[in-house]
């Protein structure tokens, strides 16, 4: 079940899934504004994690730490995408 809703880019709702329409809506967001922000890194590297990631991997180093670090990253991410377009 977690890989469902971890890694598996055509479930909805996972956060794979999820991550690959960030990356697209921050590169249109980098088109749009012809400028490179920092929440586009901190996008496209969460997005890179997910992409190269294995269930094998995640469960070998802990669902709970994986999950802990994924909420940090995404705390980053809401964070800068805040101040790079003025939504705080």
């Amino acid at each position: 079940m977690a890989e469902f809703l971890i890694l598996r880019r055509e479930m909805p709702r996972s956060l794979l899934h999820c991550y690959n329409w960030l990356n697209e809506s921050t590169t249109g967001l980098e088109q749009l504004y012809a400028e490179h922000s920092p929440s586009m890194d901190i996008a496209r590297e969460t997005y890179d994690t997910l992409r190269n990631g294995d269930m094998n991997s995640i469960f070998s180093d802990g669902l709970h730490e994986f999950l802990q670090n994924f909420i940090t990253c995404n705390n980053k991410l809401t964070t800068a995408l805040a101040t790079n377009y003025n939504f705080a």
